[in-house]
């Protein structure tokens, strides 16, 4: 059986606080006091819970909520170790390095390590590493990618292609018939050059069509005519993950992005308006994952590097730590990990402006992806090397963390 993952990452720092947010108690009297105008009224239709509300323009993904597809991670993000906000503000635990930029957080996330910014390798190379034979192989790379090279990809051994929106080897416009045709002939003489630089660019380029050639013909077998308003190139993503059953390969990861999340102005309109199109990119992706019959094969995990901060800077919010992630699929849905208290002063703030200190290390949230992918309870700490850090229970790797009652033994998938 195939199993498949999309990464969709949001670059520049979803506001989690516009994404979900409270719906009664001292949560509510807080958010609406402090975000002001920034605030969402209450929503029953959009409810996830009796404390916590969908944004109102994310209303496939709330109906996938209500069919228990979505698994939605509270206030997660890179931790070091665990922390608590007395130990934050004495500086008394390692923290994660470069809070709050972009790029180094990006990167951490992908790397799947807070500790090692400098890292050469990343958690879904790793990953992709580390299953079972049984699991590995088809006839072209096990990681494709909609936007380019990722450090997330890099591994020993593994190799990630980069795809167009309709499937095909990424390649410049406008490149002359002739450069072309240099191209064809370098690639026609890989292994016979003087220099093992020469002959592995040879051999890139060469995998590279091979693999484009192995991938058009695999989609030519699918055909899928879900309308997509919304990021339509989930639907090649569809389509490719449907293919595998005819390419060979039993786990791939396919990555995507949506970016324009650094919303310091104007967030009410900017925000609104890329919630509306992720949106219809997921009711279109999973009306089309239902259509090609592979739903319960495929797993969606929606992320950004960090949160936002609660107090607004005007008509925006700032860059903050822990944020919410989701995972689309055969999950055990619900709402997963602490409720967050969003008290200025109280325990899971820091800084004044509000900022979520994470509860939740993205390392549970990533080895939970690759257990559901296949890779063994023992290479765990090979995919993660800093998930030692943070102590577990009950048998599942968000045990420590997801809350009171039977809950806490719960794991995001079954």
């Amino acid at each position: 059986m195939s199993r498949s993952l999309l990464i969709t990452y949001l670059g520049g720092g979803l506001d989690a606080h516009h994404l979900i947010s409270p719906r009664r108690g001292t949560n509510r009297t807080t958010y609406t006091s402090v975000r002001g105008t920034l605030a969402l009224a209450d929503n029953p239709s959009q409810a996830l819970s009796e404390d916590w509300m969908l944004h109102p323009a994310m209303s496939n993904l709330r109906a996938l909520y209500a069919e228990g597809r979505v698994a939605i991670v509270m206030n997660t993000g890179t931790l070091a170790v665990p922390t608590t906000r007395a130990q934050y503000d004495a500086r008394s635990v390692p923290l994660p390095r470069a809070l709050q930029s972009h790029n180094d957080q990006t990167r951490i996330w992908q790397l799947g390590d807070a500790t090692d910014l400098m890292g050469m390798s990343g958690w879904i190379g790793r990953m992709i590493a580390a299953l079972p034979s049984s699991l590995r192989g088809g006839s072209f790379s096990q990681i494709t990618s909609m936007a380019g090279p990722q450090p997330g990809f890099t591994a020993p051994g593994i190799r990630a292609l980069g795809l167009g929106p309709t499937g095909v080897l990424v390649r410049q416009p406008n490149i002359p018939a002739k450069v072309i045709q240099m191209m064809e002939g370098v690639m026609g003489r890989a292994g016979s050059f003087g220099h093992p630089l020469a002959n592995e660019f040879a051999a890139a380029q060469l995998r590279a069509n091979q693999s484009s050639a192995v991938v058009r013909n695999a989609l030519a077998m699918v055909t899928d005519t879900t309308p997509y308003p919304g990021l339509p190139e989930l639907q090649t993503v569809a389509r490719l993950f449907k293919s595998d059953a005819y390419s060979g390969r039993p786990r791939s990861v396919h990555f995507s992005t949506q970016g324009n999340y650094d919303t310091h102005a104007d967030m009410m309109s900017t925000l609104d308006k890329n919630l509306k199109t992720l949106d219809q990119g997921i009711g279109s992706f999973w009306s089309s994952a239902k259509a090609l019959g592979i739903e319960n094969d495929v797993s969606m995990l929606i992320h950004s590097e960090f949160g936002r901060s609660l107090v607004p800077n005007g008509s925006g919010t700032d860059h903050g730590w822990g944020g919410h992630a989701l995972l689309i699929g055969p999950v055990i849905g619900g709402l997963h990990g602490k409720s967050p208290d969003l008290r200025l002063n109280g325990p899971d703030m820091v800084e004044s402006r509000g900022i979520l200190l994470p509860s939740t290390p993205t390392e549970h949230l990533l080895a939970e992806v690759a257990r559901w992918m296949g890779v063994p309870a023992a290479s765990m700490g090979t995919v993660f090397p800093n998930l030692g850090s943070f102590p577990t229970s009950s048998g599942s790797l968000l045990g420590g963390l997801l809350g009171g009652g039977s809950s806490s033994a719960l794991r995001l998938y079954p």
